[in-house]
């Protein structure tokens, strides 16, 4: 139940710092592959200690969760009624 925590910290890695700088990084690679090459080795770094963290995170107590599997007849009956539930209504 830690996927909020871990998506809180994710998504900002993501989206402000490896995925910019290695557009950035493709961009300069035709006119500096060594500046191209230390923008990835940057990428990299956070990507490893974004890694190393999610990993951390997993191995909390209580961080995923597991449950038996229902039986046949929980699912012949619990099918139809959530069907029922998921049909459109043409209300007007």
């Amino acid at each position: 139940m830690i996927s909020p925590l871990a998506n809180f910290i994710a998504v900002p890695v993501i989206s402000l710092l490896a995925v910019p700088l290695a557009l950035v990084g493709v961009l300069v690679m035709f006119v500096s592959p060594f500046l191209a090459v230390k923008l990835f080795f940057v990428v990299d770094i956070a990507l490893q200690g974004l890694g190393w963290l999610l990993f951390r995170l997993a191995e909390w107590t209580y961080a995923t969760v597991t449950h038996v599997q229902p039986s046949v007849w929980a699912l012949v009956f619990a099918t139809p009624g959530v069907l029922l539930l998921l049909a459109t209504r043409h209300s007007r």
